[in-house]
């Protein structure tokens, strides 16, 4: 281990983009999460067979952000049975290489937050089809295709189409 390393200090590099984008890229499946707050999202299967859980922060505002990205890498550290700044390193790194994906795969980011007292049907043309969103419950889209986005809305439900009618 580099005597130098601070895990501090290092942690204060990542974000929660750079994390999840490690997370996927090793199977890591985003689900819905209960909280505003935080996204949650299940990998390997522990001990017991039940699949680790993990959460991150969805956004840098939050209280204790630095804190919550910390734990996820101590427990990332854990499963992976690696130390913390062996992984750190392996998530900048491979936010470098999809730095370059990205731009020859241009994606856009959708955040849908249902603030309505009543739950929301969500529809997108995509693998995941229909999500239900409570009061305050959310979600975020990755939509890699160029074209245009239909976005419909009723009184309980959003519908998002691809003009295309490529997944997103």
């Amino acid at each position: 281990m580099d005597d130098n390393f601070n895990i501090q200090t290092a942690v204060a590099h990542l974000n929660t983009r750079n994390v999840t984008l490690y997370l996927c890229a090793r199977g890591w499946q985003q689900k819905k999460s209960h909280r505003v707050d935080r996204f949650y999202f299940e990998g390997v299967l522990d001990d017991s067979g039940d699949p680790c859980q993990l959460h991150l922060p969805s956004s840098p505002s939050i209280a204790r952000y630095g804190t919550i990205l910390l734990r996820a890498i101590y427990l990332l550290s854990g499963i992976e049975d690696r130390e913390p700044h062996e992984i750190i390193s392996d998530i900048l790194a491979h936010e470098k290489d999809s730095r370059h994906t990205d731009v020859e795969h241009p994606s856009r980011r959708i955040r849908v937050r249902n603030a309505s007292a009543l739950p929301l049907q969500l529809k997108v043309t995509s693998r995941e089809g229909e999500h239900r969103l409570l009061s305050g419950e959310s979600i975020e889209l990755i939509c890699e295709s160029e074209g245009t986005l239909d976005v419909e809305h009723s009184e309980t439900c959003l519908t998002i189409r691809d003009q295309k009618q490529e997944d997103c």
